[in-house]
């Protein structure tokens, strides 16, 4: 295994010799409570080949302060041969651990001469997220999550709708996935797949005899 590991770790680090890195990051926790690190890094070459891949999830302490955050990334970088040299943006959300100018991982990194000048941003994607608390649309999803659940919550439920989907035999997505609140923008993958099902929840709903 260790001699695996090593060759990995040479590719790994010849694949982006003359690569510019950037990285995303976001902590959140797991289902007991224990808070994960996931970074992200997308690379480009020089002649513009991007690449991007999951670098680690990584289980951080009881605290998740920027300096831990940090030395969590720092700590993935060298296990995984990323130049750090070759740094040029951070992407996280927008917490005081991560953002902070002073104490805050960006505002560590920014006063570390070891780092390069970079730009940093608040992810896109947190910022839907973001919007998408301060919408008001309880008339679509709560009808939806009622339906989902009813499925998905009930093993005998689940696994006939899941026949009744094979047996449509449409090339239809096999199933409707269950939302998960500290991921991004479940609710919209769950909506999405809702519809795509729409024939086959009407359906099944019509032979449970529910509205």
């Amino acid at each position: 295994m260790a001699g695996k590991k090593c060759t990995s770790k040479r590719k790994y680090e010849d694949k982006h010799r003359t690569f510019l890195v950037d990285v995303a990051l976001d902590e959140s926790c797991d289902i007991q409570d224990k808070p994960q690190l996931a970074i992200f890094a997308r690379s480009v070459s020089k002649d513009c080949v991007i690449k991007e891949e999951l670098l680690d999830i990584v289980p951080l302490k009881d605290r998740t302060r920027g300096i831990d955050v940090k030395e969590t990334m720092i700590n993935v970088f060298v296990k995984a041969n990323v130049p750090k040299q070759k740094l040029t943006a951070i992407a996280t959300d927008g917490a005081p651990s991560m953002v902070g100018s002073v104490n805050g991982l960006v505002g560590l990194c920014k006063a570390d001469n070891t780092f390069p000048e970079f730009w940093n941003f608040h992810c896109i994607i947190h910022r839907e997220q973001l919007v998408s608390k301060s919408l008001n649309l309880d008339n679509v999803m709560k009808p939806v999550m009622e339906i989902v659940n009813y499925i998905r919550t009930h093993a005998l439920n689940h696994r006939q709708f899941k026949n009744l989907i094979a047996e449509l035999d449409q090339g239809l997505p096999g199933d409707l996935p269950l939302p998960c609140t500290v991921r991004w923008l479940s609710k919209g993958k769950v909506l999405s797949r809702f519809f795509e099902l729409l024939d086959a929840v009407k359906l099944f709903m019509e032979q449970k005899d529910k509205d």
